[in-house]
């Protein structure tokens, strides 16, 4: 099917893939869709058209973008807003725990970008529920969130709590691990009684392979250092290809940049972790996504794992 198709928004590529393809109908039409597609399957492509479509059915409409992730929001923020289609011809607003927002912002704004617990402090504020009543789609990313412990129960308390304020709000949940996603589109229509479309795919538009390397203590060497040396010969073995290394503490990360440095393989590598600044952050990712820079190695604690697009 080809994107031109979709007289709302016109997308940078030429067709849509075959999972995207079943929920193009869909999209121009005031239901709810729970969409559960693999990562890298164009959820993000499908949210953009819905909006497109909001956004040109009269000049107060608003549209809300939420996930639960401060780096995820600032990242479509900066997406979105050098669009020529949404940055040019609509006010955005970007609220996380980073910024200050005025009552004011949000009603003039016509896309608002938050993260969930912004979003459900704005709930509770009658202050903000005339804002709220405009809203005409909310799409939810990262939905899977609804079933983690203690941040999960604010995303569906400000669900049931937005749909109290405006009923006639139309509820996009995006997620690529749902495991649930049907039983999740039954809890979104008894939210506001629309009709509710269930969408998901299995589909990926690369193969991945998975491999899985148990390590126990011998020869002298712990298993915290084997695998270690595991990771250096497959930076050695790739090092002209970008690698991520996830660890699970500072420690394990700052010792594998180290390792790497002085076995002089010819790689330049950086470590994100939460002790950087923000600043500092955002530069070793747009170095890492610059094929230019020489960075191939990035060693990063969860602070990368939520769903930043390094390309």
């Amino acid at each position: 099917m080809k994107t031109s198709s979709f007289k709302h928004f016109q997308l940078p590529f030429e067709n849509f893939n075959k999972a995207q393809e079943a929920v193009v109908p869909f999209l121009d039409k005031d239901i709810n869709v729970v969409i559960a597609f693999n990562t890298s399957v164009g959820k993000t492509a499908l949210a953009e058209c819905a909006f497109g479509y909001h956004l040109k059915r009269n000049n107060n409409s608003k549209v809300i973008y939420t996930c639960p992730y401060k780096s995820i929001s600032e990242e479509k923020y900066a997406s979105w807003h050098k669009n020529p289609q949404f940055g040019k011809k609509y006010k955005f607003k970007l609220d996380t725990s980073d910024y200050s927002s005025t009552i004011e912002d949000f009603e003039k704004s016509r896309i608002m970008i938050m993260t969930t617990e912004s979003l459900d402090a704005k709930t509770r504020s009658k202050a903000h529920w005339g804002w709220l009543r405009d809203v005409e789609c909310i799409v939810i990313d990262e939905a899977h969130m609804l079933g983690i412990e203690r941040r999960g129960s604010k995303l569906e308390a400000f669900m049931m709590r937005l749909t109290k304020i405006n009923p006639s709000i139309r509820i996009i949940l995006l997620s690529a691990t749902m495991t649930n996603s049907l039983e999740m589109a039954k809890w979104v229509k008894s939210l506001n009684g629309k009709e509710t479309k269930h969408v998901k795919s299995n589909w990926r538009p690369c193969v991945m392979e998975v491999n899985y390397h148990a390590f126990d203590y011998c020869d002298g060497y712990s298993r915290e250092d084997k695998k270690i040396n595991m990771v250096l010969e497959l930076i050695k073995d790739y090092q002209d290809e970008k690698m991520v290394v996830f660890v699970h503490s500072k420690v394990t990360g700052g010792n594998i940049i180290k390792k790497i440095r002085a076995s002089k393989i010819p790689v330049r590598c950086a470590f994100h972790n939460g002790s950087l600044s923000k600043s500092k952050k955002k530069d070793i990712e747009e170095a890492f996504k610059d094929p230019h820079s020489g960075l191939n190695v990035l060693v990063s604690t969860s602070t990368l794992s939520a769903g930043v697009n390094l390309n």
